[in-house]
């Protein structure tokens, strides 16, 4: 976890312009054996919006993600997708219109980028990816750099469709340099609502549209993120010293 101090300026982000799902999770905790994980989370992802999860290691951020997939299950809650309950093991879900990216990519060694998109989404229109696909060229997945397999399995994924898209930190092991676009290709996205778990502070100010702050399996704080960047909590939290110091 960066202790780097909280971005002060920011540009104030944009209005959604994109038609999305309406995800909802409803008093949702999480019990592994004896430990709480996640304790009477509540949260609204709105149409359209780019919705970013922030906390400190272990807050329950990731397990939030995976039970709104379907990876895991709550022990109390419930989720909704556009007012209807959201349930049953993932590919259920997907067919719901949920699509899913998770931390590490999982990408298809020995198949090229080409190849991945046209089995992920057979049917699909590729020609905007041309620039992309031109580059990589035959390099099988397992060549690829971790920028471009991020890149590759977010494609997989956006060429479905899915009305709500969870990313699990994106930017994890993504070099700074990569990270700027990265951020494009997801402001560039036409459809859908975004749910991003993610750490790196500065890509969360220049993609989410709001900000819901997580510590120690709840969830304690939603707003904007210069809201959030003030809020003598999340800086404590992130900063590992008290709102009073310095």
């Amino acid at each position: 976890m960066s202790t780097a101090a909280l971005p002060e300026t920011l540009a104030p982000a944009a209005a959604p312009a994109r038609d999305g799902g309406a995800l909802a999770c409803r008093d949702v905790s999480v019990a592994f054996g004896p430990t709480l994980v996640l304790e009477d989370v509540s949260l609204d992802v709105r149409p359209g919006e780019v919705h970013v999860l922030i906390g400190p290691n272990g807050a329950g951020k990731t397990t939030l993600a995976n039970v709104i997939s379907g990876h895991v299950s709550a022990r109390a809650g419930s989720v909704t997708l556009d007012g209807v309950p959201l349930s049953g093991p993932p590919h259920r879900r997907a067919r719901r219109g949920l699509g899913r990216k998770f931390q590490i990519p999982r990408v298809f060694p020995r198949l090229s980028a080409r190849e991945q998109l046209e089995l992920a989404a057979p049917d699909a229109d590729v020609s905007g990816l041309e620039p992309q696909l031109r580059e990589l060229g035959d390099t099988p997945g397992a060549e690829l750099s971790h920028g471009w397999r991020q890149w590759v399995e977010l494609q997989m994924v956006l060429l479905q469709r899915p009305s709500v898209i969870v990313l699990d930190e994106p930017t994890a092991g993504m070099p700074r340099s990569e990270r700027g676009a990265l951020a494009n290709a997801i402001e560039a996205v036409p459809f859908g609502s975004f749910l991003v778990v993610e750490h790196d502070l500065d890509f969360v100010a220049r993609i989410a549209d709001r900000v819901s702050f997580m510590h120690n399996g709840r969830l304690l704080r939603t707003g904007r993120f210069a809201e959030l960047a003030g809020d003598p909590l999340v800086r404590e939290a992130y900063m590992g010293t008290s709102a009073h110091a310095g």
